[in-house]
């Protein structure tokens, strides 16, 4: 997030893929925290975990090339 606010990249993908961050973030630990610990909440888990992986991979791609164009 650090790369995103020094660069001053701002659009609403950018936003929303945070806010996809944090949510399945918050997820994520809440299903950790509040269940017992079945094959099913450990899916559930990896699950989110993926979600926050892609939407941090597609952010780092719009830092990327938004650095290779100026």
């Amino acid at each position: 997030m650090l790369a995103l606010y020094a660069s001053g990249i701002s659009s609403p993908v950018i936003d929303g893929l945070s806010i996809i961050v944090l949510s399945a973030r918050v997820a994520q630990s809440l299903i950790h925290v509040c269940h017992v610990q079945t094959n099913v909440f450990a899916s559930a888990r990896f699950t989110f975990f993926s979600v926050q992986l892609l939407s941090f991979l597609a952010l780092i791609i719009m830092i990327v090339r938004h650095a290779a164009l100026t």
